[in-house]
């Protein structure tokens, strides 16, 4: 099994975005439909299963969102026919990177996983190779869309 491990933040939005929907009142939707587009195209090559590590994930569940923002973002998922497998667990006083090999522990069927996130989490060793930063300003691109696809065909980038 293939994995995306998926902030949302800074990859499914522009920090631009974000203000100028927060500016405008617009709490809708934050997320930018040519994001979701290019995440379609990930998943649809690749195969791979999507799993939360924003913070986003505190408002999503198996069992369904318990949060206006959890379904929002199941909404706008599904619009372009994608779904949330599952997300990582939030570790008191764990970091991101903590987070991620505690959920890779328990789910050993993985075979190739992807990071898309903004921030550098002092990512591990094991995990460095895998991280793509998806520049704040710019959220996701075809260009990083590429190396993703690279990373879950098992190229992974260099620590």
């Amino acid at each position: 099994m293939k994995v995306i491990f998926l902030d949302v933040d800074g990859v499914l939005n522009s920090s631009e975005h974000r203000r100028r929907m927060l500016r405008q009142g617009d709490y809708s939707i934050l997320l930018e439909p040519h994001h979701l587009d290019l995440l379609r195209e990930l998943v649809n090559a690749s195969g791979a299963s999507l799993v939360l590590i924003s913070s986003w994930r505190k408002y999503w569940t198996k069992e369904g969102s318990i949060d206006s923002a959890g379904k929002r973002l199941e909404e706008a998922l599904h619009q372009v026919g994608l779904s949330i497998y599952d997300k990582t667990p939030v570790l008191r006083d764990g970091t991101r990177s903590q987070e991620i090999e505690q959920w890779m522990k328990c789910h050993t069927y993985i075979d190739e996983y992807v990071i898309l996130d903004d921030n550098d989490f002092l990512w591990s060793k094991k995990l460095r190779p895998h991280w793509i930063c998806c520049p704040s300003d710019t959220g996701i691109t075809t260009d990083l869309i590429k190396v993703a696809l690279d990373v879950l065909s098992g190229n992974h980038l260099i620590p």
